[in-house]
């Protein structure tokens, strides 16, 4: 039978759009997960990982195991065929991938489109427990859409060697930081509706998960919380390293450690306050000192944590005979005629000061700084988040990057005013000496290199799932362990006297474009200088030259730093200009309406 001739066109067309769409499914399937899991087994436990896609086609599929887990299964799409290295495998089959080795995975769908093929790659970690978080949701998007956002959900703690170690449910998951949270890899909060011991860490109800995305050793962190606990400072966080999974995805390594908050004894006769700008931004109580210092008020916040107007003014006023005290020549604060030691914890203090000069933090005063009122006194001491330290800074910190010169006391306003102290330089002397000195020289020597082994494995599946260069973990160790020799060395003749004969030199990166100095970063001799630091996000920019000129391509990353560097930017003008004029294309957009209605007018008048 024909198709009369009115219908014709449409049924052409629908058959058109028919054909278009199962080509442009074929490509999304193509392009797209193909739908295969690992699943595996903690007695009664189940969990299943997600395929991590990555590489410049999304052709490569990883599966990041957690330690101490036998053989997986595989959980497998319904709606297709797969096959591994050519042979068929089955849904609930045991999966016998093995770390190290890579697979080509060949899916076809048994409908329409739906083909796809696939390289397997496998990882596994070593030594660290795993956490595994199951939102209510079954996302994490609407936790990353925006820090105060919050789910609650289930969640398992697996010890190192597959063993069960907590499992219940948590109540809520939110995001957390500042500069941080605008990272790719988030760090979250992980609280619970009462106090929940966790890998044989002190029962607690609030947690945190550190991503640690700026910092590739994650050594840092958790080697400052045990030192200052060392020092004796207490209510230092406690700690541990962990491989996260949400949802099936794996998230990387992360610390999980208790929250600096206040112990029993402040929530009775006392309070707590941050050194933190973002108090106002975050809709939380605090206050300004007449130095200009900024701090927020942790404890107590609220009502039902008994806070009142009056409470909080005279923890501004407590506070600021502190300042003054401090600040004063004579070291007394004026109007109550209080001596500083009587309003301040010198050895805590101290200790903390010093933490803060050796690793040359830049937010160890402004941002990383906790103190509590504890018998008529200001607490300091406990640490938190020292990402940005020990060599490790960012470039609008590079001068941090080197061992030599101090800080903090020309950059903190309490430190300026406690470093005229003769009692509170003996105390810092005295305390670098004894205690500091000593535990930095044991860790670089020996005790970061074992850590270093025991997380390894796990900050190689890091690397990969943040798509960070892998064997390059150990390189930053090894820096990490200069910097810490060569600031304690520094430091000996600073502080004590001593003289070193030999020092490592370390040398300038100077990054130019033109004749002014764009960015200068600074390297201890025999490292390496990262692709990161050399990139920029201009597709107009062609590359690092060795002369003004930009004749003479540099490729500097793969030779071990020896000498002071220049390096000069160079710019395909083309694009450069072509950019500038695609910037004013509103007015072009404007002035051709503008034309075209003139036109339209001289016609009409002729």
């Amino acid at each position: 039978m024909k198709c009369k001739k009115g219908i014709r066109l449409p049924l052409l067309l629908s058959v058109a759009l028919l054909v278009a769409f199962l080509a442009v499914w074929g490509r999304r399937q193509e392009a797209a997960a193909p739908e295969v899991s690992l699943r595996i087994a903690y007695g009664e436990t189940i969990q299943d990982i997600c395929g991590f896609l990555r590489g410049e086609d999304a052709d490569t599929l990883c599966f990041f195991l957690p330690s101490g887990q036998g053989r997986p299964s595989w959980r497998l799409n319904a709606a297709a065929d797969f096959w591994l290295d050519g042979v068929r495998i089955e849904d609930g089959a045991a999966c016998s991938l093995e770390p190290g080795k890579e697979y080509r995975l060949v899916k076809r769908g048994k409908f329409f489109g739906g083909t796809g093929e696939w390289t397997i790659q496998v990882m596994q970690s070593e030594n660290l427990p795993a956490v595994w978080l199951t939102t209510g949701s079954g996302t994490l998007d609407y936790v990353l859409e925006e820090k105060g956002n919050r789910e609650s959900g289930d969640v398992s703690f697996i010890t190192e060697n597959g063993q069960a170690d907590y499992a219940g449910a948590f109540a809520e998951i939110k995001g957390r930081g500042n500069y941080t949270w605008l990272l790719e890899k988030k760090s979250f909060s992980l609280n619970f509706s009462q106090p929940v011991e966790l890998l044989s860490l002190a029962a607690d109800d609030q947690w945190v998960l550190l991503a640690g995305a700026s910092e590739e050793t994650h050594l840092i962190n958790r080697m400052v919380f045990e030192m200052m606990r060392s020092a004796g400072i207490a209510d230092v966080p406690q700690s541990a390293w962990v491989d996260l999974y949400i949802n099936g995805e794996y998230y990387g390594n992360y610390l999980l450690s208790q929250k600096v908050k206040p112990a029993a004894q402040d929530k009775e006769d006392g309070w707590m306050v941050e050194f933190d700008g973002y108090w106002e931004a975050e809709g939380k109580p605090g206050f300004y000192t007449d130095a200009g210092e900024i701090l927020a008020i942790g404890y107590p916040q609220t009502l039902q944590e008994g806070a009142s107007v009056e409470l909080h003014e005279s923890i501004r006023q407590f506070v600021q005979r502190a300042e003054n005290a401090i600040l004063d020549e004579e070291g007394i604060d004026r109007e109550s005629m209080t001596g500083w030691q009587e309003l301040v914890d010198v050895d805590s203090l101290a200790k903390k000061y010093v933490l803060d000069e050796i690793s040359k933090c830049p937010d160890g005063w402004n941002g990383s700084n906790y103190c509590f009122f504890r018998e008529g006194k200001l607490y300091f001491g406990a640490p938190w988040d020292y990402e940005f330290s020990f060599g490790n800074q960012p470039a609008w910190f590079s001068g941090c990057q080197l061992p030599q010169g101090i800080y903090h006391r020309e950059h903190s306003t309490w430190y300026q005013g406690l470093c005229r102290k003769a009692e509170f330089m003996d105390a810092v002397k005295a305390a670098y000496q004894d205690f500091f000195r000593p535990y930095l020289q044991e860790q670089a020597a020996h005790v970061l290199d074992g850590q270093a082994e025991q997380i390894r494995a796990s900050m190689e599946m890091d690397a990969l799932r943040w798509g960070r260069k892998q064997g390059r973990f150990y390189r930053k160790v090894e820096n990490l362990k200069g910097y810490i020799e060569d600031r304690l060395s520094w430091l000996d003749g600073e502080w004590l006297g001593l003289v070193t004969e030999s020092e490592t030199p370390w040398y300038a990166l100077h990054l130019m474009d033109g004749d002014s100095e764009y960015a200068v970063h600074y390297y201890r001799a025999g490292s390496y200088v990262d692709e990161e630091v050399l990139a920029r996000e201009d597709n107009s920019f062609t590359g690092w030259y060795l002369d003004p000129a930009c004749t003479a391509l540099a490729d500097i990353c793969a030779e071990p730093v020896s000498k002071e560097l220049y390096l000069y930017s160079g710019w395909n003008t083309a694009i450069a200009h072509a950019r500038v004029l695609w910037g004013f294309w509103p007015l072009f957009v404007f002035l051709a309406v503008l034309g075209l209605l003139m036109i339209a007018s001289w016609r009409q008048r002729g």
